[in-house]
């Protein structure tokens, strides 16, 4: 029991921050930074998780580091992948990209 009350703590927080994150800043990262540096966010988050995890090694900031990698997995760095392979104009790939990978990927 106490198990599945940590994953499902462990699965809100994921899906909230990454709700938020395509939300607020996914479009902004991309159109103000570019596609190199969405693709590049990722890589130094999980950097900066694994180097703040060998400085700080506590559960409780672990839980949140991981929220917030995988959180910018969902929306950012997958998003970002995609969009090198869609060919469509950037206002269809800023607007509509992230939109339906929230909502279309973990609604379906």
């Amino acid at each position: 029991a106490a198990f599945a009350s940590f994953m499902g703590s462990f699965g809100v927080a994921c899906n909230t921050v990454s709700l938020l994150f395509s939300l607020f800043g996914t479009s902004f990262v991309v159109r103000r930074f570019g596609l190199r540096a969405a693709l590049v966010i990722f890589p130094l988050a999980l950097a900066a998780v694994a180097f703040v995890t060998a400085l700080v090694p506590d559960v409780r900031l672990f839980f949140w580091e991981l929220v917030i990698v995988k959180g910018l997995s969902y929306a950012l760095a997958s998003p970002a992948r995609e969009m090198l392979y869609v060919v469509t104009s950037d206002a269809i790939k800023f607007k509509a990209k992230s939109w339906i990978d929230v909502f279309g990927g973990h609604a379906a």
